[in-house]
């Protein structure tokens, strides 16, 4: 079984340190890094080819977090990539997937994504 390589790119070294130990225990995951969030990591992932990024930010999410994470989804539009802020237990999850065409499809991804958003509110 091939293993899945995650890019990590982290804010806060303890944070770093726990989600490193946390993904580099589950033996189908091998971690890439831990980098630091700066205009050096759309570099390493060309150099490191992983199948996910996972970038762990704090709760302030600096000007240079939304850069990045603009510039990974610019360069590498079919890469997953998930954020995590742990101080309010948040997750987002972009993905670029391409999916077929038609009116059927698209109303029920827009219904989808507005009744993902109502649960979130409740």
């Amino acid at each position: 079984m091939r293993k899945r390589r995650v890019a990590l790119l982290c804010a806060r070294q303890l944070l770093c340190e726990s989600l490193q130990h946390t993904l580099g225990s589950d033996p189908t995951i091998e971690v890439l890094g831990p980098w630091a969030i700066d205009d050096h990591a759309a570099a390493r992932i060309t150099q490191s080819s992983p199948d996910m990024v996972l970038i762990a930010e704090s709760l302030k999410r600096t000007e240079r977090v939304v850069k990045v994470t603009a510039r990974i989804l610019a360069n590498f539009p079919d890469l997953p990539m998930i954020r995590v802020t742990l101080e309010n237990n948040l997750m987002r999850f972009y993905s670029a997937q391409t999916m077929p065409a038609s009116s059927d499809d698209l109303m029920t991804l827009i219904h989808s994504a507005i009744e993902i958003d109502r649960q979130e509110l409740e």
